[in-house]
């Protein structure tokens, strides 16, 4: 989205209505990132079209502690995550997200086929679960924490 308002010229607000200063490196950085999405939902349109887009999915990890390190690497350490219970599945995708991270450095297209297509790049693989259908909030105190301190549900 901040490369779309970008790429037309326009600015971007904060949730104060407040015009976001971006330096140009920032703006490049946003830019290389929506760059890089666009790639690989091209890709997956040709090896994997049954698999969730990753424009538009929920992004899922496993329940382990390589799981949650994964999370932050991808999100930020600063983040809350919920456990969840998928109730409805219509679509979902096991990708090693290393090769999505390698890409960033080697522009190599091979890493997108074998994202798509599963393959571990390493011993242990950095698994993200790419998924669109219903989930349901296992802890209500979680909802509690989200709706006190985040979020508006």
């Amino acid at each position: 989205i901040r490369a779309g308002i970008l790429r037309r010229g326009q600015q971007i607000a904060n949730g104060f209505n407040e015009v976001e200063q971006m330096s140009d490196e920032t703006q490049q950085a946003a830019l290389d990132c929506s760059d890089v999405e666009l790639f690989f939902e091209a890709e997956r349109r040709k090896f994997s079209p049954a698999s969730p887009s990753r424009l538009s999915c929920l992004y899922l990890a496993e329940r382990t502690e390589s799981g949650e390190q994964m999370l932050r690497h991808m999100l930020g350490r600063n983040i809350y995550t919920l456990r969840v219970r998928l109730t409805l599945p219509l679509r979902i995708a096991r990708v090693d997200s290393a090769w999505f991270d390698d890409f960033f450095i080697s522009r190599n297209p091979e890493n997108a086929r074998k994202y798509w297509l599963g393959q571990q790049m390493d011993e242990g693989g950095h698994w993200e679960y790419l998924y669109d259908g219903i989930i349901k909030v296992e802890d209500e105190a979680q909802i509690e924490h989200i709706r006190k301190h985040g979020a508006r549900l």
